[in-house]
């Protein structure tokens, strides 16, 4: 997109006054950004984000976000997430920054998800940050989500099947 174009769509963009649509405007045009201003119209699109009132849609901007977020704005988004009351949403934030977090701040991560009480929403969070975990961290994450999703139904179970050995044999059997 040629430089003048750019700005006037940075500018437009900027003039949104709906937080999601601003933050959803944002983060695309940053990719098409200098280097140099990237980081900064990100910074404006996580802000803008933080100002979502609703949980569930503030909770899907920080998801469209994490994948283009630089490392350093991620310990923030991370606080947003940590802050969403809702513990679907806030399981569902978490998952989608699990995949870009750096190792301290998968342990923040970790500890947030810990702290969801919906027992769903709770083995979907750590289920989705196990697959960043080495042994046997992984293995325990996931025996802890497994404890969460005892009896919650399919989904979380189905999730989290996928994670697990291929072969556990007698034990795993021998463990009902």
């Amino acid at each position: 997109m040629p430089e003048p174009l750019l700005e006037r769509a940075l500018t437009a963009a900027e003039g949104i006054k709906d937080d999601w649509a601003r933050a959803h405007a944002l983060a695309p045009l940053a990719e098409r950004m200098p280097e140099s201003l990237r980081t900064e119209v990100l910074e404006r699109a996580l802000t803008a984000t933080e100002g979502i009132g609703s949980e569930g849609p503030r909770a899907g901007a920080l998801a469209f976000l994490a994948e283009r977020l630089p490392e350093p704005l991620l310990e923030r988004a991370l606080t947003a997430a940590e802050g969403i009351g809702d513990d679907g949403a806030r399981a569902g934030a978490l998952a989608s920054l699990g995949e870009r977090l750096p190792e301290p701040l998968l342990e923040q991560a970790l500890t947030a998800a810990e702290r969801i009480t919906s027992d769903g929403a709770r083995a979907n969070a750590l289920t989705s940050l196990a697959k960043r975990l080495p042994e046997p961290l992984r293995a325990e994450v996931l025996e802890r989500a497994l404890t969460a999703a005892k009896g919650i139904g399919a989904g979380a179970l189905t999730s989290l099947a996928e994670l697990l050995p291929t072969r556990c044999g007698q034990r795993c059997w021998n463990r009902r």
